[in-house]
């Protein structure tokens, strides 16, 4: 007797890469990439992508599921779908994109990415855990970054660069705007975001790393009817404690400290402001950390920019110090052996600004100190210095989204001085606040 013959239907799609495998109803679902978007090649050979779309893939088919276990999945597709398509994801097959330069100035570049990825901006870590399991899977393993990369090609001085913004944003306390504020008990605030500034020529790259994040105490800003919800400062916890975890982290990753509050010191805005100047004082005596205070809206209320040479003098000190991280390349730079690099200056300061306006900043590190090839494996990101600055309001630490000006936009624009310049450069501003998907 002859048995039934059975028809199984396959289709092929491509994908780019892997995007990890997460643990759904029903069980286990593969997420791939299918759409990418071409950012551009870091220096000039590393390409970096811009995922656009995904597809979920049950390891088990829906016959097995309920009705109601089905319209969970649906609804858990559809969120996870929104997340991994929003076009905040960035990855590299040949970069590490959750490393900054000085850090990969210590690494083995021929090691894997996942081994030597910066946990703090691995966004997709989580979903690698059974693909770790099994060594013959690990080559699949593409590590992801939420946050913005830009590249572009750039000429200065007839001299042809090209010029790159890497914003990475971490894993820990994440949320949606209004909804996650400040700090939480072991000293991670919300939307914190490191910026890399990275600017190279044919053989020298000079990179520079900024940090910002939520005001490190514990308060709410809870969605209203109104515009602006007023902020909550909480009185049942210990706000200089947790914010002393935060600030040792930054310590011992980028050295000394200069905090920069732009928060207003009136209203709601100036009660929480007033916290943390108490917060940060107490924590002075046993970490080194420079308190600067520039009230932003009041100072420059009317456009008037002059007024930052206020701030840019207080500060001028601390900026001339800041650095940059600085590599010189004679060969190749993928290989080790083949690459004599020498980091010849690191960063070393953190600053912190605070604000509430249109500014993004919120923490900004950057990290300074001399190095030479014979010894920069020894030396870590610990001896840099930071500088960090913090901001309540709505700034989108993923997305870059510029806005269209008006023709008088555009002519008040070209009037500002060469300081609104330079504390553009120094806090690296967003003007994307009004994006309801991020957290600040």
């Amino acid at each position: 007797m002859q048995a039934p013959s059975s028809t199984v239907s396959w289709s092929v799609e491509p994908i780019h890469c892997i995007l990890g495998i997460i643990q759904l109803v029903g069980g286990p679902c593969l997420v791939v990439v299918d759409g990418v978007e071409v950012v551009g090649a870091l220096k000039q050979k590393h390409t970096v992508n811009r995922i656009t779309s995904t597809i979920l893939i049950p390891f088990l088919g829906p016959s097995h599921l309920s009705e109601e276990e089905m319209r969970s999945f649906e609804r858990c597709e559809k969120l996870i779908g929104n997340i991994t398509s929003s076009g905040s994801l960035y990855y590299s097959l040949t970069y590490n994109l959750t490393t900054n330069t000085q850090q990969q100035a210590t690494l083995n570049l021929f090691e894997a990415h996942h081994n030597t990825a910066d946990a703090r901006f691995y966004f997709n870590r989580n979903m690698h855990n059974m693909l770790l399991e099994t060594k013959e899977l690990q080559k699949f393993i593409v590590c992801c970054i939420m946050g913005f990369v830009h590249i572009e090609s750039v000429n200065i001085s007839g001299i042809s660069c090209q010029y790159a913004i890497i914003s990475r944003r971490t894993t820990s306390r994440a949320g949606v705007r209004f909804f996650k504020r400040g700090i939480d008990s072991e000293g991670h605030v919300a939307n914190q975001i490191e910026t890399e500034q990275i600017l190279c020529t044919s053989n020298v790259l000079s990179s520079f790393v900024q940090v910002r994040g939520s005001v490190p105490v514990f308060w709410e800003q809870l969605p209203t009817f109104r515009y602006k919800p007023p902020f909550v400062l909480s009185h049942s916890q210990h706000h200089s404690r947790a914010a002393a975890k935060h600030f040792n982290d930054l310590s011992l990753r980028y050295g000394n400290i200069v905090c920069v509050s732009l928060l207003n010191q009136s209203g709601s805005e100036g009660l929480l402001a007033d916290t943390f100047k108490q917060v940060i004082q107490s924590l002075i005596a046993d970490m080194p950390i420079k308190f600067v205070s520039f009230d932003f809206h009041r100072e420059c209320r009317g456009l008037k920019w002059s007024n930052l040479d206020k701030l840019m003098n207080g500060i001028e000190f601390d900026v001339r110090h800041h650095g940059m991280c600085i590599v010189h390349e004679n060969g190749d730079r993928d290989g080790v052996d083949q690459q004599q690099q020498q980091l010849q200056q690191q960063h070393r300061h953190h600053k912190r600004s605070t604000s509430t306006g249109s500014f993004g900043v919120e923490n900004s590190h950057m990290d300074e100190s001399n190095s030479n090839s014979s010894n920069r494996k020894k030396k870590s990101v610990n001896n840099s210095v930071s500088v960090s600055a913090i901001h309540p309001g709505n700034s989108s630490p993923t997305k870059h989204k510029h806005k269209l000006k008006t023709q008088a936009q555009r002519k008040n624009s070209h009037k500002r001085s060469k300081s609104a310049t330079d504390v553009r450069n120094l806090t690296h501003i967003d003007d994307t606040e009004n994006n309801d998907n991020n957290d600040n």
